[in-house]
């Protein structure tokens, strides 16, 4: 018998040197070519341009504390577990097993015991398991690049955040210098009012204004209050009444260096990365399917101390062995169908990786886009604000002069406060375009350039 299987078991083992890795060319997209290890992905700490310790220790914190992190964290180690498993399924199996028995009957009562030690390996000519544990790599890849958008995500929400609520410390002074003014306009036009100089329909819509200022300021205070809250809450922490971040000076000091070639810019977008890891994969899931067709072959062997005779040892093995290389053959073309079904799903992931390239492309320069407008518009502003202050000088010299009008002077200074609360919200919006602009490229800090 063993001279009879011999020729068909060489066979296989060298049809096993025909199976290889599967080897895909990665797309040249818009420029856009090519994905890095995830070793090579660590986190820069590129918000420490904003000199802010409360904001960096508290991003500290949300990387080690946030929910969302631990989650991602839970994953990896679960796909490590996995790959650990899969990787187990190459070793030798080994059980040790006992057993006792006592009969009692009219003839004097007997005995048995027994103990056996069984190990199998399963010859994988086809090294199906192979492809598997290439697969699970790969999940493993996914989970850490998860890992690593989550603590992106986490970092960068603190970060806009953070701005927004400095935005609105900074605002709060000028909405209150409005109020103030508001409240001089109001008694000038109560005194001319008074005077029959102005109508009671001026004075009605002054006292409308500085009604909305005063509602202003309290939705002001409670935006700040809201924003504090919220960034506890990103950082990990419970928020409280008492909470609260220190008011700082809004950063201005950092611009982006556009002018990089775009696979620099794009070049540690995680969702790229992950989806070029999905392509590989369903390469492997392809290549499992088709090795999956091959038959395989179970060597096992039994030692028992109750007297089993290696004629029968034999007898198991060639059962097994008969078994296994006619399993494949009758399979209703289930494991041709598998094979099918992964090769759509690898063109999938592929077309995938492809719309997820082209997005981020648009993504990114509808940002770089926008990052220009709102210069321009600050740019904008600040003439505007120049004009109007040389306004203010002038109003202000003729009133001290005795031939100009208080109402004026002040009408002219609200304008100014106007302006600095818009140009305000405009710096806060450019620095949020700026921050997203990182974002889109992965936390690239390359693209810092500061002032």
């Amino acid at each position: 018998m063993s001279l009879k299987i011999s020729p068909f078991f060489c066979a296989f083992l060298l049809s096993g040197c025909i199976f290889s890795a599967p080897k895909r060319d990665i797309p040249n997209i818009g420029g856009v070519k090519g994905a890095q290890e995830t070793a090579t992905l660590v986190i820069k700490n590129w918000w420490q341009v904003f000199g802010s310790e409360k904001l960096n220790s508290s991003i500290a914190t949300a990387l080690q504390k946030s929910p969302a992190v631990m989650q991602a964290s839970a994953k990896v180690r679960q796909q490590k577990a996995l790959l650990i498993s899969a990787e187990g399924v190459k070793d030798i199996s080994a059980d040790l097993n006992s057993s006792a028995s006592l009969q009692k009957s009219d003839n004097p009562s007997s005995e048995s015991y027994s103990l056996s030690l069984s190990a199998g390996y399963n010859v994988d000519i086809a090294d199906v398991n192979g492809a598997a544990i290439a697969i699970a790599k790969s999940n493993l890849q996914s989970a850490e690049l998860s890992l690593f958008e989550t603590r992106q995500n986490v970092s960068n929400s603190l970060v806009k955040e953070w701005i927004k609520l400095q935005a609105l410390y900074d605002q709060e002074p000028m909405l209150l210098n409005r109020l103030e003014l508001a409240n001089k306009r109001l008694e000038i036009l109560q005194l001319r009012f008074d005077a029959g100089i102005v109508s009671i329909d001026d004075l009605l819509e002054q006292q409308q204004t500085v009604l909305q200022l005063r509602d202003s300021v309290k939705t002001l205070h409670s935006n700040i209050r809201n924003s504090n809250y919220n960034l506890i809450q990103i950082s990990g922490g419970i928020a409280d009444r008492d909470s609260k971040f220190d008011d700082e000076m809004l950063p201005l000091g950092f611009s982006i260096q556009a002018e990089k070639p775009l696979r620099e810019l794009l070049g540690q977008r995680t969702d790229i990365l992950s989806a070029w890891v999905q392509v590989n994969s369903s390469d492997w899931a392809v290549v499992k399917a088709e090795r999956s067709r091959y038959p395989s072959i179970s060597l096992k062997s039994t030692f028992s101390l109750t007297g089993e005779t290696p004629s029968k040892i034999f007898d198991n093995w060639l059962l097994s062995l008969v078994g296994s290389l006619v399993q494949p053959l009758l399979d209703g073309d289930s494991r041709k169908a598998e094979v099918v079904r992964s090769k759509a799903l690898a063109d999938q992931n592929l077309w995938k990786y492809r719309e997820t390239v082209v997005a981020a492309i648009s993504a990114l320069s509808q940002l770089l886009n926008e990052e220009n407008r709102i210069a321009d518009s600050i740019s904008l502003l600040k003439k505007h604000k120049n004009a109007l202050e040389k306004q203010f000088s002038q109003a202000k010299s003729k009133y001290k002069n005795g031939s100009g009008d208080y109402l004026s002077w002040v009408t002219i200074e609200d304008a100014i406060v106007q302006k600095q609360i818009e140009l305000l919200s405009k710096n806060r919006d450019l620095l949020l375009v700026r921050v997203n602009i990182i974002e889109e490229t992965g936390g690239n800090p390359s693209l810092i350039r500061e002032k």
